[in-house]
């Protein structure tokens, strides 16, 4: 059984998604959300990042940066 490697999504590119890697515009970011020194982590903290539907309890995992979010 292989260890949980999540740790890696986002830092190499083994274990991160293709889209991510071929993204010319850098629009998508994978990585670790609870490490405050993540990529991913930086970027939501510093613009104006939302969840959708949120509301129904359902823990979305996914954040969207919301038009002038800069």
């Amino acid at each position: 059984m292989q260890e949980n490697r999540s740790d890696e999504i986002g830092v190499n590119p083994e274990f991160t998604p293709a889209c991510d890697l071929v993204c010319p515009t850098g629009a998508r970011v994978f990585g670790d959300i609870d490490n405050p020194d993540s990529e991913v982590s930086k970027k939501i903290s510093s613009k104006r990042a939302t969840q959708l539907k949120k509301h129904f309890g359902t823990k979305p995992q996914v954040y969207y940066v919301i038009d002038g979010g800069e």
